[in-house]
């Protein structure tokens, strides 16, 4: 039996995502996310946000270094993963609680804008590739007269 939380939230990354290597070499990428809901108050007759809630989103292996090469800080992103809480003891004796993800998939959130996928290359297609730039698709350069387009009009 699976003790651990599975949690799907959507919002926004909050930071750049910032990819390391552990001390046995497997990358570990970690980036700042925060999420509110929104509800309908009926004496204010207009939707409300709730208080943000905030999280240290955490990506490990292949999915830390699709995510290093995706998210930037202010994108819509959906996040499914674990939630992880951890108790900090400050300096002066206080106790605070964080709680994280351990994230098992990242996206951008398509509700909101498009995306485009790049596969990413494994095993002889990533032997091949002589570079990074050579393991992604160039962009699609109509995309960007269309919106240069609809920028001019």
């Amino acid at each position: 039996m699976n003790n651990e939380i599975t949690i799907n939230v959507i919002g926004n990354a909050v930071s750049d995502p910032e990819r390391r290597l552990t001390a046995g070499g497997i990358p570990v990428t970690s980036f700042r996310f925060a999420c509110n809901s929104r509800r309908w108050d009926p004496a204010a007759g207009r939707s409300v946000d709730s208080p943000s809630s905030y999280y240290t989103v955490s990506c490990w292996r292949q999915l830390a270094d699709n995510v290093a090469g995706s998210i930037v800080k202010g994108q819509p992103v959906l996040v499914q993963g674990f939630l992880k809480r951890r108790v900090h003891v400050r300096s002066d004796g206080q106790k605070v609680t964080y709680d994280d993800i351990e994230a098992r998939s990242v996206g951008h959130d398509l509700s909101r804008g498009q995306a485009r996928f790049s596969r990413t290359p494994r095993g002889p297609q990533l032997e091949q590739a002589a570079s990074y730039e050579d393991m992604v698709e160039p962009a699609d350069d109509r995309r960007v007269a269309v919106a240069a387009a609809d920028t001019a009009a």
